[in-house]
């Protein structure tokens, strides 16, 4: 009699569990990336290969891409990132794309779905937990760019040296001469604020 019990759908999921590792670990050895050991690579695919599961097609996907997600483009900052990451870029053979991803007041969410539709290497922004969350679950990297608070240690982020610019700015306006010196920080609720206040405040005080 021929058998015709149906094969279980198999998520990336029961990979992850079975093997031991993380679901980002299991991705990358699924797309062929550089950055798993041989030893990783083999444990992993034995499994993939026992539940039958199959690879899509990278065919129609040529580019390596990394995404970055800006709240608006209105202003020299986003310009001036976007530069450095397109110099950079350049240099590893990757592709940079840019979306809008709402603001603090209006957070919008749905560019997450349209990068996991393209195949999006790997995205650059300044992302809510949510999101974080969403992208880590489906194993995709993610670097945090001038996060608002204080990011997970385990979590990598590159952001301003506010302090520092606060104390350099103040001390070359003391340096002229200057001795009523204003600050206009931001919004108080915001570390780098609070962050450029010390600074200011600390190079004041050197000057007594």
């Amino acid at each position: 009699m021929r058998n015709t019990t149906k094969k279980a759908t198999v998520r990336l999921s029961d990979i992850a569990k079975e093997t031991g590792y993380s679901l980002s670990t299991v991705s990358k050895a699924l797309n062929g990336r550089a950055d798993v050991s041989e030893e990783t690579r083999q444990t992993i695919n034995a499994v993939l290969k026992r539940y039958g599961y199959s690879r899509k097609s990278t065919s129609a996907k040529s580019q390596r891409i990394i995404e970055i997600v800006f709240q608006d483009f209105d202003n020299v900052w986003a310009l001036e990132v976007l530069r450095g990451a397109i110099r950079e870029a350049k240099q590893h053979d990757l592709s940079i794309i840019t979306t809008e991803g709402g603001n603090r007041q209006h957070p919008d969410s749905s560019w997450i779905d349209n990068m996991l539709r393209r195949q999006t290497d790997g995205a650059i922004s300044n992302l809510t937990r949510i999101e974080q969350n969403k992208l880590h679950s489906r194993g995709v990297p993610f670097v945090l760019f001038d996060p608002f608070g204080n990011p997970d240690l385990d979590t990598l982020s590159v952001h301003a040296d506010n302090w520092t610019g606060g104390v350099i700015a103040t001390r070359h306006l003391l340096a002229l001469g200057h001795t009523r010196i204003g600050i206009i920080t931001g919004p108080e609720e915001m570390m780098c604020s609070k962050a450029r206040l010390d600074g200011y405040t600390s190079a004041l005080a050197e000057h007594g």
